[in-house]
């Protein structure tokens, strides 16, 4: 097996099943196995979620056996040399608009990712002349089904420390699906090159002030990079949630473009790049 990919519960290897490319997560983390292993089952059938193929473990070590993809997209801008590490327009909403699919339906089966960021979304593997891709979510190690019951996280995680948490989740409020879609906004400022100090910068108060201003007024607080998106962010910032509403937003952003359309890689230099 060949190292993929490390996160903080463990790694990820590429491995094969038969004539099949699988990625194997391995971890000693026995909660964070199971969880996902659970979520992963919930979630079975959805698209732009990873199938789920086998679970075990030996000794301490546990196992996920799941689809294998191409590239995630933090992997992808950093081919983009030429852009200066950025994805144009077009795929943005492509991007964002097959994202907010897979968090609709995540969502009506009362689960909540929790953990929204480039590194945790991959493209398939490249289909037919065009090069055809899709978007998936992975990584559900810090997910949990959402009900009246079970609103609190269980404690062994500190959300709050993440660069990419949410203002609700800094203040250590109930986590909502609300949540996933405000670190989607945050995405697109990498996906846009855009300068990231007010996520990493400053005291915890600090950090949390910029974001709640992103949310409650972010026409005044968006980089000029990012302001064509600014329909998105405002129908995030709304309660109750409306996916059709948020996926009219994303193409309400950049009408000349097909925000449903397919999401297609380009060779250029020897690599299949999003451009």
């Amino acid at each position: 097996m060949k190292l993929i990919g490390r996160g903080r519960f463990g790694g990820v290897y590429l491995a094969k099943n038969d004539d099949m490319k699988v990625a194997v997560k391995i971890t000693t983390d026995h909660h964070s196995w199971e969880n996902e292993r659970d979520i992963l089952r919930r979630l079975n059938g959805i698209s732009g979620v990873p199938r789920l193929f086998w679970d075990g473990n030996e000794s301490c070590f546990y196992a996920l056996t799941m689809s294998q993809y191409y590239r995630s997209l933090a992997e992808l801008t950093l081919l983009n040399q030429v852009t200066h590490y950025s994805f144009s327009k077009g795929n943005i909403q492509k991007l964002l608009f097959q994202i907010v699919n897979i968090l609709e339906a995540v969502h009506d089966k009362g689960v909540l990712h929790r953990d929204i960021k480039p590194t945790n979304l991959m493209v398939t593997n490249p289909e037919g002349h065009f090069n055809v891709t899709r978007c998936v979510l992975i990584d559900y190690g810090l997910s949990h089904v959402y009900d009246h019951n079970n609103k609190k996280n269980n404690g062994r995680y500190n959300f709050e420390k993440l660069m990419h948490s949410p203002p609700n989740v800094i203040m250590n409020g109930n986590p909502s699906p609300q949540d996933d879609l405000i670190q989607l906004t945050y995405c697109t400022f990498g996906w846009n090159n855009c300068d990231m100090d007010g996520f990493t910068t400053g005291t915890k108060d600090e950090q949390y002030k910029y974001k709640l201003n992103l949310l409650r007024n972010p026409e005044s607080h968006l980089p000029s990079a990012l302001l064509w998106l600014l329909p998105f962010f405002k129908k995030v910032s709304e309660l109750p949630l409306d996916y059709d509403s948020i996926r009219v937003a994303i193409q309400s952003a950049s009408p000349s473009s097909n925000a449903s359309g397919n999401l297609m890689l380009t060779m250029r230099n020897g690599f299949l790049k999003l451009s």
